[in-house]
């Protein structure tokens, strides 16, 4: 469950997701003014701020695939950190289904015996290009911690799937998650195809989740 405010006309109106359903309170005349405009409306963007834990602010950018009343359904909505002014430029994958896909263990065990540090640095096993909608993309799927990212970093050894973004804009995010999702389903024959965690990066730093 997350809660939060969107920004609307000036104000802030008071929210609280859960399952991917996003339930408007408040007692002001924004909420009478926001049904108005976007009942049942599709497929639109809001964003605002979410309270975490500490009730530290984060940015939140929330995809709405239909609005009925105060309720809004979601697509999917991406939290990003506050403190990060850089534009997010790549969308990263950790999941088990990715790693039996790129043959984690096997590349693990390879460059753990010649020799690499794979608990101070990421080594690139595979870069696949591919296109969306016309435009060019690179996955690539890399084993390894990155030091960098100190406490950010997972704390469970496994394979990262990156792609590198050209808008880093919510529907690009979704396109991505949504055509990884497939291919996940469609290479392994299974009808539940997840990923453990769907982070945003900056020059390899993490700057956002999308959920």
């Amino acid at each position: 469950m997350f809660k939060g405010v969107i920004d609307y006309q000036n104000g802030k109106i008071p929210f609280i997701i859960d399952n991917y359903q996003m339930n408007l309170f408040s007692e002001q005349e924004l909420v009478t003014l926001f049904v108005k405009e976007y009942n049942f409306k599709t497929n639109y963007i809001l964003t605002g701020q979410c309270f975490g834990d500490g009730n530290i602010p984060q940015e939140i950018t929330l995809l709405v695939e239909e609005s009925m009343g105060s309720t809004c359904y979601l697509t999917c909505f991406i939290i990003n950190n506050l403190s990060s002014d850089e534009k997010i430029d790549s969308i990263n994958f950790e999941s088990g289904l990715l790693d039996g896909i790129f043959r984690y263990k096997y590349h693990y065990l390879d460059l753990a015996r010649s020799g690499v540090n794979l608990a101070a640095e990421q080594s690139e096993v595979y870069s696949i290009p591919f296109h969306i909608c016309g435009s060019k993309y690179e996955l690539k799927y890399s084993i390894g911690q990155n030091h960098r990212m100190g406490l950010l970093e997972s704390f469970k050894m496994r394979g990262k799937t990156s792609v590198l973004l050209q808008t880093a804009q919510i529907e690009e995010c979704y396109r991505i998650t949504l055509l990884m999702n497939r291919f996940s389903k469609f290479i392994t024959s299974t009808a539940d195809a997840t990923f453990e965690r769907i982070t945003l990066s900056t020059n390899k730093i993490v700057a956002g989740f999308q959920l």
